[in-house]
C-alpha cells in the first residue's frame, strides 16, 4: 500500500484496506480466487493477488513496485518532516533525487530544513520505553508548574504497538472547560511547559506552534524532543485539551486513521458528528454533505460514552490497529 501512497494512487490504498478487513472478518481461511470472488471488495485483479500470495509466498506486483525509483525517491522526499505528496512530487520533477539535493533547494522552509537535517533521527523508530521516558520528562515538568495537570500518552503507543513513529502527548486538568481567556482556563500551560522543557534542553526545536493568524498558539506545540544518555531528536506533539473534552480527545488522537474514519463516518450515518471536540447530534448539512450547524453535543469527556453514544461496543486502545 505504501507504493500507491507515494505514486498518489489513494483509491487503490482504500481498496487494499477494505479487502484486508474484509478478510480479518472471515471465520475461515480464503486461500483461491474462487473463494476471494465471492467477498465484498474483491475483483479478478485482487483476487489474482490473493491468490498468488497463497501459493507462492510472493506477490510479483510488489517486487516490481521495489525496482521503481521514482517511488523509491518520492518515499524518502515524503520522510522529510513538512513534505508532502504534492510537494514531494514538485521536487522530483525539478530533479530532486536525494537528501543533498533537496538540502540545496532556495525554497525550504525552516522546517523542511530542521525536517533535513535530522532526516534519519526523524524517520527512525522509538522504541516503547524511550517513549515512556520522554512522558515522563513532560510529566514531571507539568506537575512541576500545577500539580493539578494531567498527562497522557496517545498515537500508537496507547495502541499498544512496539515501536512509534512520534510521540503524541495531551495536557489537561480536571475541572477544565475551555483553553481560551476566562473561567477555568488552560491559556497560560502550554507556553509555561514548552519554556520550561526548553530551558532543560530537552526540547529542541520548534516545528509548528502558531495559530492560522501567527500567534502563538495556546493548545498545540509540534517539534523535537531528545533525552541526552540516547542522543537521537525525536518528533514530539504536545496538545493542551480542556478536560471537558478529554474523552474525545483521546479517542481521535489514539487512531489509528482508519479506525477514525470509520468511526467518522458512522456518526455521519446516524446524522451525527464526531471530531476531537466532541460528539454531536442533530447536525444539518448541505446538498453536498458540508457541515453548515454543528448540532448539539452528546458526550465529550468520557470516552466510553461516546462509543454508547453510537451504538457500538467498547473497543480497547489496542484493538484500534483496524487495516
Amino acid at each position: 500500500m505504501e507504493y500507491y501512497k507515494q505514486i498518489n494512487e489513494i483509491w487503490r490504498v482504500q481498496g487494499y484496506r477494505k479487502a484486508i478487513n474484509t478478510l480479518r472478518q472471515q471465520k475461515q481461511p480464503v486461500r483461491t480466487k474462487q473463494d476471494a470472488l465471492k467477498l465484498p471488495g474483491f475483483g479478478h485483479q485482487l483476487s489474482d493477488k490473493l491468490e498468488e500470495i497463497v501459493k507462492t509466498g510472493k506477490l510479483t506486483r510488489l517486487i516490481e513496485s521495489k525496482k521503481d525509483s521514482r517511488a523509491a525517491v518520492l518515499g524518502l522526499l515524503e520522510g522529510i518532516f513538512g513534505v508532502g505528496p504534492n510537494t514531494a512530487r514538485e521536487w522530483y520533477n525539478d530533479g530532486v533525487r536525494n537528501l543533498s539535493n533537496a538540502r540545496v533547494r532556495p525554497d525550504l522552509t525552516p522546517q523542511q530544513r530542521v525536517g533535513i537535517d535530522r532526516y534519519h533521527d526523524f524517520n527512525t523508530r522509538i522504541p516503547r520505553n524511550e517513549v515512556a521516558q520522554h512522558f515522563s520528562v513532560v510529566e514531571s515538568a507539568a506537575r512541576n508548574i500545577d500539580s493539578g495537570l494531567r498527562c497522557f500518552i496517545m498515537g500508537s503507543y496507547r495502541r499498544g504497538v512496539q515501536t512509534c513513529g512520534d510521540i503524541d502527548l495531551i495536557v489537561t486538568k480536571p475541572g477544565t472547560k475551555r483553553i481560551e481567556e476566562g473561567e477555568k482556563s488552560l491559556m497560560w500551560v502550554l507556553q509555561k511547559l514548552t519554556t520550561q522543557l526548553t530551558a532543560m534542553g530537552f526540547l529542541k526545536v520548534c516545528l509548528l506552534g502558531k495559530d492560522k493568524g501567527g500567534k502563538d498558539s495556546n493548545s498545540k506545540w509540534y517539534g523535537a524532543s531528545m533525552l541526552e544518555d540516547i542522543g537521537i531528536w525525536r518528533r514530539i506533539d504536545i496538545l493542551i485539551v480542556p478536560w471537558s473534552e478529554l474523552g474525545a480527545s483521546l479517542l481521535y488522537f489514539t487512531g489509528n486513521d482508519l479506525f477514525n474514519r470509520s468511526i467518522r463516518m458512522l456518526a455521519v450515518k446516524k446524522g451525527m458528528s464526531l471530531n476531537q471536540h466532541g460528539l454531536f447530534k442533530d447536525v444539518i448539512r448541505d446538498k453536498n454533505w458540508k457541515k453548515i450547524h454543528r448540532g448539539t453535543l452528546v458526550e465529550a469527556h468520557d470516552e466510553r460514552k461516546i462509543f454508547e453514544a453510537l451504538g457500538i461496543k467498547w473497543l480497547e486502545p489496542k484493538e484500534r490497529n483496524v487495516g
